[in-house]
């Protein structure tokens, strides 16, 4: 690999005369952190993905190739996967809402809640109906214990469940009444933030001969991101779907985009994905998957 300078004063490195990675300094970001902690980040006269810079890979002549067949989606060997949406993550009052009430974090509430309530669940809807009016698949995973005190989960997760009473047999732990399973959608529980660690999602996907992956829920820089990221180390091409999914801020959840679509899938809206999904089954003319679901 040999060093290369840009224009603007940045570094990078190129290998192979086909691509060449560059690493591209936000001032603004550094503008605002702390210098003591971004100085442990520079290397070689250049600063490495950390608090006051991002590294991103940009093409050149002829530069990266498209993965084979990531767009557009198949419907054929599609799932939607719908992430954790329970009262536990997903209602204002129950489960961190509730706890969020009790401090007084109304900033969070609004946020997170207002929009589940105005965008994330109406757009998880409406892929629901898409999936379900045209037989194709549908997964819910959800998160909590199957336990009663809590004990077979990591602590990671035990610290989120226990104080939202997220646990088999408690209201916190079902998923929300606007996007009920139908009785013969599988229902993943997982006791980790990626759902391939903790649940046997791969051999369901597999089973299904599934190759793309729809994602849509919560929170979208925490279960979603973790588990579409492992589903693309998997092979599994994905889509995170922006607008049906919500994290605990804008900069949040925004930022788990952004890296998910530089480096692991697609990231679109649900009206592009639907809009997608269905010229390809007008023109491959398919039958349902499983015409006889819902019959």
């Amino acid at each position: 690999m040999s060093p290369t300078n840009r224009p603007d004063g940045g570094h990078g490195t190129a290998t192979g005369g086909t691509y060449e990675v560059r690493f591209h300094q936000e001032p603004r970001r550094a503008e605002s952190r702390n210098p003591e902690r971004s100085r442990g980040l520079e290397r070689d006269g250049r600063t490495l993905l950390g608090l006051c810079y991002t590294c991103a890979m940009e093409t050149i002549e002829p530069g990266f190739e498209p993965l084979e067949g990531w767009k557009p989606v198949n419907p054929r060997t599609t799932a939607l996967i719908i992430v954790d949406m329970q009262y536990a993550t997903g209602s204002r009052d129950a489960g961190i809402g509730k706890i969020w009430q009790e401090q007084g974090r109304s900033d969070l509430i609004e946020y997170r809640f207002g929009r589940l309530e105005r965008l994330v669940v109406p757009n998880v809807r409406k892929l629901l109906d898409f999936f379900r009016e045209n037989g194709l698949r549908v997964l819910y995973v959800t998160y909590g214990s199957e336990v009663a005190d809590f004990s077979d989960l990591p602590p990671l997760v035990r610290r989120i469940a226990r104080p939202t009473n997220n646990r088999a047999g408690a209201r916190e732990h079902e998923i929300l009444d606007e996007l009920k399973p139908l009785a013969n959608e599988v229902v993943l529980n997982k006791i980790t933030a990626n759902a391939f660690d903790s649940s046997s999602i791969d051999v369901v996907l597999r089973g299904w001969h599934t190759d793309y992956l729809v994602f849509v829920g919560v929170s979208t820089h925490a279960c979603v991101d973790s588990t579409a990221r492992a589903a693309a180390d998997r092979g599994y091409k994905c889509v995170l779907v922006e607008d049906a999914t919500a994290g605990a801020s804008d900069r949040l959840h925004n930022a788990a985009l952004e890296n998910f679509g530089a480096v692991f899938g697609r990231v679109e809206k649900t009206d592009g994905i639907i809009d997608e999904m269905g010229t390809q089954l007008r023109r491959q003319r398919i039958p349902s998957v499983h015409s006889d679901r819902f019959s």
